[in-house]
């Protein structure tokens, strides 16, 4: 409600924010540029949840490590997109939504056929981004697109350039436990109970088209810790960074290290520090941490 009323009568720009709750960047930033974020249905037994809004993060990680329940995630759904799509053309130029990797979720063909549907009925024009990510890389897709937005630069200009915006970015995970991949059917029992028996967690990363993929393994946590930035600093060879988000599972203490170790290689703080979305906290549980970087 609050969103609707500042596009009434707060707006600030012509071009209309979208996301979903699984990006990952602060609610100051959220706030500031009037983002319009849908959020994703979360399923603990019979009860039911929307995604930062009736469950934060930190109630999350605290109901993963105390209940018996799986927890299950639903899409935001065509008819969610549909009402933001519609309310929003009726108050702005156009709309650009940001929405995670379609390998992980069927959020990003939903609000595609919703802002087809409605564009034609409105004229406007609407438009759905594939960041080929999630948590803080969609945040910092997000980010790139919300700065230039208030640069005053195009919705051409601004979609044109996504792509190369979702070419650097990269994410980078550390799990904790192998136990949540095994129960979301990520990693199966088999290849699941012989890393447990031998202590390997695997580094995780998306690959350019948004699959989630293994990037190294680490059989501690302070060798996955190490291991990460040493990714990091590979990555960042010859390429200057644009911004970055540190990101974790109820691990402050992980967060802290990762945003040192980055001041330290970068010489900037980082956009955000954020308890990670809990779509990732399925597969990850608590203890997780991870960086999302974007490069110029």
């Amino acid at each position: 409600m609050v969103r609707q009323s500042e596009s009434v009568f707060r707006r600030k720009f012509p071009v209309a924010l979208v996301t979903d709750s699984t990006c990952d960047i602060e609610e100051s930033f959220t706030e500031k540029y009037q983002v319009n974020v849908i959020p994703v249905n979360i399923h603990f037994g019979e009860s039911q949840y929307l995604d930062k809004v009736t469950i934060r993060p930190e109630q999350f990680y605290r109901m993963l490590e105390n209940t018996k329940d799986y927890p299950k995630s639903s899409q935001a759904n065509e008819a969610a997109f549909v009402n933001t799509f519609s309310h929003l053309a009726t108050h702005y130029d156009s709309v650009i939504a940001v929405t995670l990797s379609e390998k992980l979720s069927g959020t990003w063909q939903s609000a595609a056929k919703a802002a087809r549907k409605v564009s034609r009925e409105s004229g406007k024009q609407i438009t759905v981004i594939n960041s080929k990510g999630i948590s803080g890389m969609s945040g910092l897709l997000l980010a790139r697109i919300a700065e230039s937005v208030e640069k005053g630069f195009s919705h051409q200009e601004i979609v044109e350039r996504a792509g190369k915006w979702i070419e650097n970015s990269r994410l980078f995970i550390r799990i904790d436990t192998i136990k949540y991949l095994i129960k979301g059917g990520r990693l199966s029992f088999v290849k699941g109970t012989i890393a447990r028996i031998l202590n390997i967690n695997p580094l995780l990363t998306l690959d350019e088209t948004g699959k989630v993929t293994v990037l190294d393994k680490a059989f501690n946590r302070s060798t996955g810790l190490e291991k990460i930035m040493k990714h990091i600093r590979s990555h960042l060879s010859g390429r200057k960074i644009w911004n970055y988000i540190v990101l974790h599972a109820n691990n402050p203490d992980d967060a802290a290290w990762y945003t040192e170790k980055m001041k330290e290689l970068t010489g900037m703080d980082p956009l955000s520090v954020m308890n990670i979305s809990p779509v990732i906290g399925f597969h990850t549980g608590s203890g997780g941490s991870a960086v999302a970087i974007m490069t110029e």
